[in-house]
Formats: C-alpha cells, sequence, structure tokens
C-alpha cells in the first residue's frame, strides 16, 4: 500500500535560509490527481504540484508532488507537514548558516532633489539608474552603491540675471556598503562621499562682456539613509525624513550634511533620491 511520503528533504537535513523545493508521493486511486498541500511551520499551506501519476498491481497508484517553501534565516528547527489523501506527513529540517548569499542587483530610478542656500527652488534632476545590490546570509542584508551616473541638474536662477549649475557625482573614495532591514524596508549607507561641481553665471548685459562664469567644487559627505537626516549646525539648516523601501520598491533615501569647502559661500547642503527600487530584494 502506497502511503503520502516526504522524499525530500529527508529528516534532519540541514537546509539553508531561502527557497526549498519538498517533494514526495501520494496515492492514486484513479482519475484527477490526489491534492497535496505542503506548510513549513504555522505558515500558509501551499498547494503542490501533483502529476505523474502511475499504476503498479503490487503497490497500487501513486503520484509524485512538490511545491516550495520559504526557510527563514537563522538558526533552528522547523517542520515541514504535508497534507492529502486524508493522510498527513512531517518531517523536521535544520536550519544552518547560508555560506552562499542570495544577491539581488536592482536599479533605482526616479529623481534627484538638491538643496543649498542658492538653490531656493530645490532643483529637481531626472537622473540615469542608480545601482543597488542587495547581498542576503543569515547574518543579515547588506546593500551596497554598484553605480551612481553623475547627475545634472537645471539650471537655477538665483537673482536677476545669476544662474547655477550643479553637477553631482560619487566620489572614488566614497564609503558604498550600507545595510537593509527587509522588515521594516530601512535603508542605511553612511558616510556617502558626493563630488559637487558649481558654475555661477552672470549675465552683465554688456555686449562687450556678455556673461561673466566662475566656477567652485568640494564635496559633501551624508548619510544616504530612509530615516531622518539632519546637516550639523545648531539648529540644522537641513532636515529631512526617508521612506523605506515599499512594497511596491517604492523608497526615499535622504542626506544632509556640510561640504568640504564653502561654494559660493554655501556650507549646508542636501539631497533626496526619490524613485522605485527594481527588481525588488523581497
Amino acid at each position: 500500500m502506497v502511503y503520502l511520503i516526504i522524499v525530500s528533504p529527508t529528516p534532519d537535513e540541514e537546509v539553508v535560509p531561502g527557497s526549498l523545493t519538498v517533494s514526495g508521493i501520494v496515492p492514486w486511486h484513479g482519475g484527477p490527481a490526489t491534492p497535496v498541500s505542503v506548510q513549513l511551520d504555522q505558515e500558509p499551506a501551499k498547494n503542490a504540484v501533483v502529476d505523474s501519476c502511475t499504476s503498479n498491481p503490487r503497490i497500487g497508484g501513486l503520484c509524485s508532488w512538490s511545491t516550495t517553501v520559504n526557510v527563514p534565516t537563522g538558526r533552528g528547527t522547523h517542520v515541514i507537514t504535508a497534507t492529502g489523501d486524508e493522510q498527513i506527513a512531517k518531517v523536521t529540517i535544520e536550519v544552518g548558516e547560508n555560506t552562499n548569499p542570495i544577491i539581488t542587483n536592482t536599479l533605482l530610478t526616479g529623481a534627484c532633489i538638491v538643496k543649498s542656500a542658492l538653490s531656493l527652488s530645490n532643483p529637481l534632476s531626472s537622473s540615469d539608474p542608480i545601482g543597488l545590490q542587495f547581498s542576503e546570509s543569515a547574518s543579515g542584508t547588506t546593500v551596497k552603491i554598484t553605480s551612481f551616473p553623475a547627475i545634472t541638474f537645471p539650471a537655477s536662477t538665483v537673482a536677476a540675471g545669476v544662474t547655477i549649475d550643479v553637477i553631482m557625482s560619487l566620489d572614488p573614495a566614497s564609503p558604498v556598503l550600507g545595510t537593509f532591514d527587509r522588515v521594516t524596508g530601512t535603508i542605511s549607507i553612511p558616510n556617502v562621499i558626493l563630488d559637487v561641481s558649481a558654475t555661477i553665471s552672470y549675465n552683465t548685459g554688456i555686449p562687450i562682456v556678455g556673461t561673466i562664469t566662475k566656477s567652485a567644487s568640494g564635496t559633501l559627505t551624508v548619510p544616504l539613509t530612509t530615516k531622518s537626516t539632519n546637516s550639523p549646525e545648531d539648529p540644522p539648516i537641513f532636515s529631512d525624513t526617508g521612506a523605506g523601501l515599499g512594497s511596491l520598491g517604492q523608497v526615499l533615501l535622504v542626506g544632509d550634511g556640510t561640504y568640504s569647502t564653502p561654494i559660493f559661500g554655501m556650507t549646508d547642503a542636501g539631497i533626496a533620491l526619490t524613485g522605485s527600487i527594481a527588481p525588488s530584494p523581497g
């Protein structure tokens, strides 16, 4: 006689966090295949795919079945339960450390807002996608900036006949590694260094003189975070609050800080990266 059996994983098998295939056999009495549901601990049960039904005169009919369950991170013991044909089968598994992190390469697509003393209009710039890599292991999830194309902001008028142009890029010496909390959606990349170049143009209105330009540059060090951030003055000149990674990939990363050297008299600045991350690391 055939009984409902879990073939894989085997009892007390050590597995790693992530997707785990569960398979086995179930009795078949002819006609439609017998449904099988599979449950990990108290998680909602999943319907298995039941196919390859055959009949053997000695043992009767049987069907093979399989599905996947999501094994959580952290060492521990879990129970897999299969139910079908009014029978129940169980197997206990042990979760070990995932030595091969689950890596997801994503793109943050959206826009960047920059704030500084001479850019009161908070120029908004569409930017090329910023590359982020999420790496999940038993010890947690990290996030790394893999690409950060230079962002050119629209010219901002700061006075009659005076405009300022700003270009921002990631400094080659910048830290790029941070953390990601999958439960809260919180992203935090500390001490990100941005190279900032600014050009002021003044239209003199005098045909012979024309437009006068002057350039300045420096670095801006900020935390890129979905939490709250302030520029260092007391009280802070800029304060911002981000928004954690949502179910549809929406996110708001903010950062406020001080220029390494004043740029046209400006000391503080802030940025906000708003958009969506795809594919979702969740």
